[in-house]
């Protein structure tokens, strides 16, 4: 999108609530931490275009696969239950969906390239009828792609979605997502930790999932709900994880991921 097009959909009431949520986000009276800053920001832009699910993802570029990425730091909301969520995730981390549908996006991100895509530019045209029936799957149907390449091996991507019966986003929508969301680079690089980034590729789809969910904060009960799967067998997912990372609890993992801190095995 050239910069003499980002505005030209929007009128006078659009360009007050971006200043409006930008002045939220980056009040410096507010004593907020980084994630809710980030929470806070999303969820205001996902309400100005009348998203139902919003999913900001930093992301580690699998350069070995081109359509492969996975999730180092989610914040995400909207959800009308966990299994919907599940769902949506089982999807989001399975690397067929992100070869055939996401080869595309990787040769962007590579290219360094800001984009914000609709539902019928992110697919290409040979998988677009499989990967779309695939999405629809889900329960969501149109939907506006965010990449925000922060260098070679981490894109900041934003994914803005509605339910199947929804009214597809337009122009207006598009355009207000991509003037706002690529303004913010000081929001971007949280959730960056290069020392993770090879390790992380080498985890299977469910460790993948399993991890989005430890990040993101959630209970062993909560992740079994989300993935349909029993606590017992989400205990193993984690142990595999701490053994993975060389790390003892979720703490350590956390902390490894989102402030850069090494496992005590990797400390000298």
């Amino acid at each position: 999108m050239h910069q003499s097009e980002q505005f030209s959909n929007l009128d006078y009431r659009d360009l007050k609530r971006v200043v409006e949520l930008l002045d939220e986000v980056s009040n410096p009276v507010d004593d907020l931490a980084m994630p809710e800053r980030k929470r806070k920001f999303v969820a205001g832009l996902a309400k100005l275009v009348d998203a139902d699910v919003y999913i900001w993802s930093t992301t580690v570029i699998n350069h070995d696969l081109p359509g492969d990425f996975m999730t180092t730091c989610v914040i995400d909301g909207g959800w009308q239950s966990p299994e919907e969520q599940g769902r949506v995730y089982a999807v989001l981390t399975s690397i067929e969906f992100g070869r055939d549908g996401l080869a595309g996006v990787y040769e962007m991100m590579l290219a360094g390239r800001q984009a914000t895509l609709g539902a019928g530019e992110v697919f290409p045209p040979r998988h677009e009828e499989r990967l779309t029936n695939i999405w629809h799957k889900t329960g969501f149907d149109s939907l506006l792609l965010c990449m925000h390449p922060l260098d070679h091996n981490f894109s900041s991507n934003l994914g803005l979605h509605r339910r199947l019966g929804r009214p597809a986003f337009g122009e207006r929508e598009k355009q207000l997502v991509h003037a706002v969301y690529h303004g913010i680079s000081w929001l971007h690089s949280y959730g960056v930790n290069e020392a993770v980034r090879a390790t992380t590729l080498r985890l299977s789809p469910r460790e993948r999932q399993t991890l989005v969910f430890v990040l993101a904060g959630h209970s062993h009960k909560s992740i079994a709900e989300r993935m349909q799967i029993s606590q017992h067998t989400v205990n193993d997912y984690v142990k595999q994880l701490h053994k993975h990372f060389n790390v003892v609890s979720r703490a350590e993992l956390q902390a490894n991921f989102f402030l850069g801190i090494p496992a005590p095995g990797d400390r000298e």
